[in-house]
């Protein structure tokens, strides 16, 4: 018989019960994407966290976005500028993330998308514990 290392327990430090799984978001959102198009989504007001008001933060309320993509489909995210693939055999400054799965985020960030291919995207944002 197996006993767990430790009973289930939030842990605020992590924002997450044991570091397994977290909780439902504060703001989910999910779209279809339309290949060869830079899509935009605005991350809405969030909850006050004691995170604000800071140069830190903008004086903003900050969050972090889970991005989940659907399988097989690469997709490139900026915040507050088009998402562009990288083209080419070199190294060159790009602005974009390739699937990237987890983003620090301020309300009011612009979150852009862009997929040679389209396909599906899921936004999970939750206020920064």
């Amino acid at each position: 018989m197996s006993k767990r290392p430790e009973p289930f327990a939030w842990n605020p430090n992590i924002g997450a019960v044991n570091g397994f799984g977290i909780r439902l978001p504060g703001v989910h959102l999910a779209a279809t994407l339309t290949a060869a198009t830079n899509t935009v989504t605005t991350v809405p007001a969030l909850p006050t966290s004691g995170r604000t008001q800071s140069s830190d933060y903008n004086g903003k309320n900050v969050g972090y976005a889970i991005l989940k993509y659907e399988t097989g489909v690469d997709f490139w995210v900026a915040v507050g500028v088009a998402a562009t693939p990288v083209v080419g055999g070199t190294f060159a400054a790009n602005p974009s993330m390739l699937n990237p799965e987890c983003i620090l985020v301020y309300e009011g960030d612009e979150l852009n998308f862009y997929s040679t291919a389209g396909g599906i995207v899921s936004v999970n944002i939750f206020p920064w514990a």
